[in-house]
């Protein structure tokens, strides 16, 4: 018999890889600019990066609240006590993530970097393969069917 995790296995935090992102984005767009972005009016850049940045900042705080009224932890290598799937996670199952791919892209706008929008890519990669898969196959096990029924009826990143 197969014994249930005790968290979702994640190796490093995603936090401390979007800062890494955030980090190598500035330091590509001022040693490699590529220039693109230094072409659009500042209050578009701010535009677009604004209304980026606002989108993602508030899809991972409503899932934050969320865990922290359910008393959950909100860490992918901490356990979740509780299953959420309300509010927000009743349109998609990791509005956190989502909201940080948001943000990477929204500052890169708002930074004329380029390489930062770019390092959004391997980014979401890195989120779906590192800690969604893991969260996923921790929450399978820990939750059960009530998890399976809850994959089943809302998307993992909301339309897509």
């Amino acid at each position: 018999m197969t014994e249930t995790p005790q968290h979702a296995g994640v190796v490093i935090p995603p936090p401390l890889v979007l800062l890494g992102v955030i980090i190598l984005g500035v330091l590509l767009a001022v040693f490699a600019p590529l220039g693109v972005f230094a072409h659009l009016p500042v209050f578009v850049r701010a535009a677009i990066g604004g209304g980026f940045i606002a989108g993602g900042v508030l899809l991972a705080m409503q899932a934050w609240q969320l865990f922290k009224r359910d008393n959950t932890d909100v860490r992918p290598w901490k356990p979740s006590s509780s299953l959420v799937a309300d509010g927000i996670y009743e349109k998609m199952r990791n509005p956190m993530y989502v909201g940080m791919v948001l943000f990477v892209i929204g500052l890169g706008f708002m930074t004329a970097s380029e390489w930062m929008v770019l390092l959004a890519i391997p980014f979401a990669l890195y989120l779906h393969f590192y800690v969604v898969m893991r969260e996923e196959a921790y929450l399978s096990a820990t939750f059960g069917e009530p998890y399976r029924e809850y994959m089943n009826r809302v998307k993992r990143y909301g339309a897509f």
